[in-house]
């Protein structure tokens, strides 16, 4: 966990990401809780954000978590509906090398025509050492989403945790 201070000065934008089983930001009791935001054109880098007041139209981070994108991924299969309009899903699996480790969020980011996806770790918020894990090897799977309805037709391109790469195509305007 980090924890940074900083005074906001007029209208500060927050980029959230969309993030597989993630709720949305949340305000309650003077902190808001954001559960991912975008950094260094990474989607969902900090991840369970709490922003809080520190008096006097202060505001400060009092708690963020840096993901970490999961490394166990062996295999990205696209999956593409046939009927209009189009779903696109990302299958991915691999796994992992121990009993700790679990699939996490999930968030996508669309640039132009490039999704960039990144699997993260569950976040493990436990003192290092706290938990033992067993040395069994733990196979997962995760269909993800892209958000593809309203997309015009083209080409369109994917990454995945930077290492899996693919294309599809929509051969027209994804809509009803």
């Amino acid at each position: 966990m980090k924890t940074l201070n900083f005074c906001l000065i007029g209208v500060v934008t927050v980029a959230t990401c969309s993030s597989f089983a993630s709720d949305s930001p949340e305000y309650s009791a003077g902190k808001l809780l954001i559960p991912a935001v975008q950094a260094n054109g990474k989607p969902g880098f900090f991840q369970d954000v709490v922003i809080e007041s520190a008096g006097n139209n202060l505001w400060r981070v009092s708690e963020l978590y840096e993901g970490i994108p999961i490394r166990d991924i062996t295999k990205v299969e696209l999956i593409k509906s046939g009927s209009a309009p189009v779903q696109v899903f990302l299958e991915i699996s691999g796994t992992f090398t121990s009993g700790c480790p679990e699939f996490g969020d999930v968030s996508t980011m669309l640039e132009g025509s490039q999704f960039s996806v990144i699997a993260y770790y569950k976040l493990n918020k436990h003192p290092p050492g706290s938990i033992d894990c067993s040395a069994v090897m733990v196979p997962f799977s995760q269909t993800i989403p892209l958000s593809v309805y309203g997309l015009d037709s083209g080409t369109y391109s994917y990454t995945v945790n930077g290492k899996f790469t693919g294309t599809f195509v929509l051969d027209s305007k994804n809509s009803l």
